[in-house]
């Protein structure tokens, strides 16, 4: 009566729990950081250019691209990875109960998170660099900046999560 999934014969709970319930806590403690790393990234860059622009309150991205940010620009890869990301086939994980165990190499730690944390925090350090040092030495405007900026910011997240 209270249970959440209703399970015809014993012989689906061996796929049910060896390989779907394996895997979808893979995928989560994955797509967690990388939920985290993504917008960490996107908004250490809006703080470097706080901090370069003397907090003059300008915006250094167009409005509408941070607003599409998370719904257009870097959600195709998450569903691209909860659809075909497998790490062993799935008659490899029903044969071998082994794999289930995740007490040698767990798969979300403090250590984990804190480590998607600091290369998030670096690549925004280094993409605010790269676009800050060229373009101002040129004269360059904030429209040119902000852009690269956002362009490299969805081309690092979107390969990172491929």
């Amino acid at each position: 009566r209270a249970s959440d999934y209703a399970i015809g014969q014993f012989k689906f709970l061996r796929t049910l729990l060896l390989v779907h319930g394996r895997e979808a806590y893979r995928r989560n403690s994955y797509v967690v950081c990388f939920m985290f790393y993504k917008n960490v990234l996107c908004v250490m860059c809006i703080f470097w250019y706080g901090i370069v622009s003397s907090y003059s309150g300008s915006n250094m991205f167009e409005q509408w691209l941070y607003q599409l940010y998370n719904i257009a620009f870097s959600a195709v890869p998450i569903m691209w990875f909860a659809v075909f990301d497998y790490e062993y086939p799935k008659e490899v994980l029903k044969r071998d109960p082994k794999y289930y165990i995740y007490v040698e190499k767990p798969t979300f730690t403090y250590y984990l998170f804190g480590k998607w944390m600091f290369y998030s925090a670096w690549q925004s350090i280094v993409l605010c660099i790269l676009a800050f040092i060229p373009f101002e030495s040129q004269g360059g405007s904030l429209w040119m900046e902000g852009n690269f900026v956002f362009i490299g910011v969805v081309c690092i997240v979107n390969l990172k999560c491929l």
